[in-house]
């Protein structure tokens, strides 16, 4: 007994900070489907009719997107040839298997099948970012690309009847149909004369999404504010049409909209999920909410909701890089990209940022004209000409980063503050980037079905700039994406803004079992030098740097690189330094292998990274 009752406190401790209201949605979201008293388990509808979109009524010549003419692309970066025909929508195109539930109700299946493999390369061609590069092409006078869309859509409707397979298991991928179908009507200047089919599949998805909202917000992540907006925007379209259910569903959205603007979005902008790609997706979803109220013309948002959107924006602002529109490669990310209009890649994040400011702030988010600037023009919104201020050194408190600037130098620092659950261990994480080169980095997450040492490792403080003890994570595990034991600052932060010689910051904590990690950061116009105090810990602890690609050689505790060179002090005499390859995640299930520095010591120490550039 004595062995468990640390576990047993440990998971009641969790379960309090992830609340106990939110647990108390999720057992009655399960209880509902085992007992199958769920009104979830007993939606019924036919299957919608083509056609669901007629010839645009805008005719531009705007650049649109080549994605999906030849070849679908999956996750930003995997293509997979279509032949012209619609993807295969229940087949995991990459190991070629079908699911075999293909024909059961949603419920039923599993969240997790071995022989598939990972559910979201299924659902994938299911989000339906292919509608709207029909949408683009069919304005832009290609007569063959509305009859493809309805071929497409007509087939899928056929391929997966309502509520049957594993494409409607998830309320936010159907959340994620309804925005591209309703932005595809935008984009042609077609919401004023939908069809019917058009109307009952937008009807047909948000009956699926309803009855499951509160799971979603039991999540406190992304799922609620994308299925909020759905019902938001979908729920709006159908009003505006004559049909009444959709002022309950407009209301719903609009309700828990506002809910999630708040709840989620910390005062500092940091959305709940501490992750860059998850942040962007939140931040799209809020943009063509607020596109579609402007359209309808209903009462405006809350200036809370503002308020806070307007903190997002500038949080992801601060974190990308403006030259190439890359961020740092932050927490959790699934590989999602909605209302994708232009040719820019998958980690290009200046396009949303470029939307979400025009719209929110009525500023320009990047001060020089850019691809980014397209998707303003398919969704109808004015290019701003007002920049934004220059961006300084600044504490993000709520959120747990400090970011340090010093001309084309940046450093994130992350350090332990969590109100939401952490998905990565990643306390004291650093990330430097030099322009657009991001040279201490992090390795991201690959996949959400990996094998359990992949998910261990990619998650855990293997893959992170860090200090890791005693061969453990940060925190204790209790789940495939849950950890307890939340590390929080043993001290407040020392945070020196932008002063004329240097630029600094200091933080510490100490973990579940009792070791000690104090880092201190500073940055100048020529250097960056970071300082680990470690303590506390049984046997030995590991100091990793994550670098670049590139050939390195180790020479005296000194390592020479392109832009500068790497050394090594330490007090303990016992330090060994050696470089190794180890996994590197940019994109979602890609991985190649990375050059890592590791520094190893057995007792209590302070180690110096300094990395010197010339100039």
């Amino acid at each position: 007994m004595s062995n468990q009752r640390p576990s047993l406190l440990l998971k009641f401790r969790t379960a309090r900070l992830l609340g106990l209201s939110n647990i108390w949605r999720v057992f009655l979201y399960r209880l509902g489907l085992k007992t199958r008293l769920s009104r979830a388990c007993r939606l019924r509808s036919r299957i919608p009719a083509a056609p669901f979109y007629t010839n645009p009524l805008r005719k531009t010549e705007l650049p649109g997107t080549t994605r999906w003419n030849n070849h679908s692309i999956l996750f930003g970066h995997i293509e997979i040839p279509l032949h012209g025909r619609p993807p295969p929508w229940h087949t995991n195109v990459l190991n070629n298997k079908e699911h075999p539930q293909k024909n059961a109700p949603w419920w039923k299946i599993p969240d997790f099948n071995s022989m598939i493999g990972d559910i979201k390369i299924i659902w994938e061609a299911s989000r339906f970012g292919w509608v709207l590069a029909f949408a683009t092409e069919a304005s832009r006078g290609n007569s063959q690309s509305i009859a493809r869309l309805n071929d497409w859509l007509e087939n899928w409707c056929k391929e997966n009847p309502p509520y049957i397979g594993p494409n409607w298991k998830c309320g936010q991928e159907a959340s994620i149909r309804v925005i591209h179908l309703a932005t595809a009507s935008l984009i042609m200047g077609t919401v004023q004369t939908p069809t019917f089919g058009f109307l009952e599949l937008l009807s047909t998805h948000l009956q699926r999404i309803e009855p499951t909202l509160p799971y979603a917000i039991a999540q406190d992540n992304n799922h609620g504010t994308s299925e909020a907006a759905a019902l938001f925007i979908g729920g709006s379209y159908l009003e505006h049409h004559g049909i009444l259910e959709g002022r309950r569903w407009s209301k719903l959205g609009r309700k828990w909209l506002e809910n999630r603007a708040k709840r989620l979005i910390l005062p500092d902008g940091t959305f709940s999920q501490y992750s860059t790609n998850y942040h962007r997706l939140m931040l799209d979803t809020f943009s063509i909410s607020e596109i579609f109220r402007q359209k309808f013309q209903l009462a405006p948002f809350s200036q809370a909701l503002f308020q806070r959107i307007c903190a997002a924006i500038e949080w992801l602002t601060q974190i990308t890089d403006p030259q190439s529109g890359d961020a740092w490669n932050w927490g959790a990310n699934d590989g999602a990209h909605i209302l994708h209009l232009t040719q820019t890649g998958y980690r290009d994040f200046r396009p949303s940022l470029q939307l979400a400011g025009a719209i929110f702030l009525e500023r320009r988010i990047f001060d020089s004209a850019g691809e980014y600037d397209i998707q303003l023009d398919w969704l109808n919104i004015p290019r701003r000409q007002l920049p934004l201020p220059p961006l300084k050194s600044k504490l993000l408190p709520n959120g747990g980063i400090a970011i340090l600037r010093r001309g084309e130098k940046r450093v994130f620092l992350r350090f332990p503050s969590f109100e939401f659950r952490p998905s990565h261990a990643d306390s004291l994480h650093l990330d430097f980037w030099i322009g657009n080169k991001n040279f201490f980095r992090d390795a991201g997450t690959f996949s959400y079905n990996a094998s359990p040492t992949l998910m261990t490792y990619f998650s855990g403080v293997q893959s992170h700039n860090t200090i890791q003890f005693d061969d453990r994570d940060q925190m204790p595990r209790l789940g495939r994406f849950l950890f307890g034991g939340w590390p929080r600052i043993d001290q407040p932060i020392k945070f020196v803004d932008d002063s004329q010689t240097s630029s600094s910051v200091t933080a510490s904590y100490t973990d579940y079992w009792g070791a000690y990690h104090q880092r201190q950061v500073i940055l100048t116009d020529h250097n960056l030098s970071v300082i680990d105090n470690i303590s506390d810990f049984e046997r030995k602890a590991v100091l990793r740097w994550r670098l670049p690609d590139g050939i390195y050689s180790l020479n005296e505790k000194r390592i020479y690189t392109h832009y500068g060179t790497l050394e090594f002090t330490s007090s303990s005499p016992n330090i060994k330094i050696r470089i190794v390859n180890n996994w590197e995640s940019i994109r979602y299930l890609e991985k190649k292998e990375s050059t890592v520095v590791e520094l190893e010591v057995q007792e209590p120490c302070q180690i110096t990274t300094t990395f010197n550039w010339p100039g």
